[in-house]
């Protein structure tokens, strides 16, 4: 109120109307700090009022100094997020949140000044809550077709199941919140209706975008060889592996199923897989799931087995079981075949055709009822071109003759492959060998391949040692004739 001269007795009135502070906590979804539609209201949070508290440092030479602020009032955000503050002192005041862990401020509202009638509203609080992406990855090469998998935890306490997706590596994701807590997880695959716990890791608090992974392998493998001794043992290489031999893993069930093809399964086992030997008699099965196990061939006539893989075994993640051999030995009228392979050249360049013939003979003591003849090649250097009915797969060519063949009988295969374009430099033997089953022959044919080197250009400095060697020859020539003279 100005200054004025009294002429009388007079009353000078003064009406005060506190200030009010007023606004809402809200979360920053999108971290722009911005209260955006859509965008929800925070309840429960503590937002303090300060003011500040002047102090005349020296008035007739400095303004007003501010010593700090002093504690006035607090609250807690409604269920729509509003707070407000009234009754308020002239002065000039801060509202601050309290903290929450798990939370980032994004808006806040600067310093406000409160005189007579002064109304502050929209001093809002925006915050984003902190979330972190926890992905789980699964490696498991080799996983059985139909194989289904999943991970369970606990987030923050709360149990938590994910399918994983994919196909290899299987994975999946979810945000995670304060405080970013994952517990032990369990790996489980999932096959006609059966689940497998593959293993488990430990759990961890996250510190950022983090990826739990788990690898699971189990792999079981073994030989099938020609016990021509009868003593169990094999004898390499005088007793050479068996190709085309059916292996079969059976696996510990509630319930009995007999599989096809092969033996049947002891009481409370099923078929689980099915193998048949390579060329050097080898079989494998990867990527087994984890249970208790056996394994038996399927037995062929005129053989006997003289040694196996016998009794169960466990299977879990690392499980890396081999040497599983089976031994046997030929018995009664002698079944056998003999096998000879050619070709139509020795000799070839890049990109030549070259055909080979396969003859074999039923040279045995009885009809052979079946056959197989694995023909394995180099992958590098030869690319088949006709191969006569052959099944290919991983540089092995396989013919499987069902018609049985009378004693002495000879038959003969014919087949063609090209030599590769892009040779080495240099001679290259190219090398490829043929078994047959029942029989003991392994021939082998060899294909010499030679690139000459690349023509060098001359560079200018081949002068010099051309005429190095012409002053030589002249000299040597000079002193011929001096001795002759």
């Amino acid at each position: 109120m100005g200054p004025e001269t009294l002429t009388r007795p007079m009353t000078n009135s003064f009406t005060y109307v506190p200030g009010e502070i007023s606004g809402h906590k809200y979360s920053d979804l999108n971290e722009n700090g911005s209260w955006d539609e859509g965008e929800p209201a925070l309840a429960g949070w503590t937002i303090k009022l300060h003011r500040a508290m002047p102090f005349v440092f020296a008035a007739d030479i400095a303004p007003l100094v501010d010593l700090g602020w002093d504690y006035v009032a607090e609250m807690v955000t409604d269920p729509d997020g509003s707070y407000s503050f009234d009754g308020l002192l002239p002065g000039t005041y801060r509202v601050e949140e309290v903290e929450q862990p798990g939370w980032m401020m994004t808006d806040s509202p600067a310093d406000m000044q409160i005189d007579n009638e002064t109304v502050i509203t929209g001093a809002d609080f925006g915050n984003h809550q902190i979330s972190y992406t926890k992905t789980f990855e699964l490696t498991y090469v080799g996983a059985p077709v139909g194989t289904t998998f999943s991970a369970s935890f606990t987030v923050n306490g709360e149990p938590m199941t994910l399918d994983l997706e994919g196909t290899g590596p299987y994975a999946a994701s979810l945000p995670v919140l304060y405080p970013w807590e994952i517990g032990a997880v369990n790996w489980y695959a999932h096959l006609d209706g059966r689940t497998y716990v593959l293993g488990e890791s430990s759990g961890e608090t996250l510190e950022g975008d983090m990826t739990n992974s788990f690898t699971y392998t189990a792999s079981v493998s073994g030989y099938k060889f020609s016990d021509d001794s009868g003593d169990g043992v094999w004898d390499a290489p005088v007793e050479i592996g068996l190709p085309g031999w059916t292996i079969g893993l059976y696996q510990a069930a509630d319930e009995q199923v007999v599989p096809s093809a092969l033996p049947d399964a002891d009481s409370g086992y099923v078929a689980y897989a099915s193998a048949v030997t390579g060329v050097d008699g080898s079989y494998s099965f990867t990527g087994v799931l984890p249970g208790t196990y056996y394994l038996a061939e399927d037995e062929q006539a005129g053989w006997s087995m003289t040694v196996g893989a016998t009794g169960s075994f466990v299977v879990a993640n690392g499980t890396a079981l081999v040497d599983q051999n089976f031994g046997n030995e030929p018995f009664g009228p002698f079944a056998d075949l003999s096998l000879t392979k050619t070709a139509d050249k020795t000799v070839a360049d890049p990109g030549d055709l070259v055909t080979y013939t396969l003859t074999y003979k039923n040279i045995g003591e009885s009809i052979v009822e079946s056959s197989t003849i694995l023909d394995d090649y180099d992958q590098r250097y030869m690319t088949p071109v006709n191969a006569a009915g052959a099944t290919i797969s991983g540089g092995v060519l396989e013919w499987v003759d069902l018609d049985p063949m009378e004693i002495g009988e000879v038959r003969s295969i014919t087949y063609t492959m090209r030599v590769s374009s892009n040779m080495p430099t240099g001679l290259t033997h190219v090398d490829n060998f043929a078994v047959i089953s029942p029989g003991y022959d392994k021939p082998s044919w060899r294909v010499d391949v030679t690139v000459d080197d690349p023509f060098l250009p001359f560079t200018g400095g081949e002068w010099l040692l051309l005429v190095t060697a012409a002053v030589l020859s002249m000299g040597i020539g000079l002193l011929l004739r001096r001795i002759r003279a």
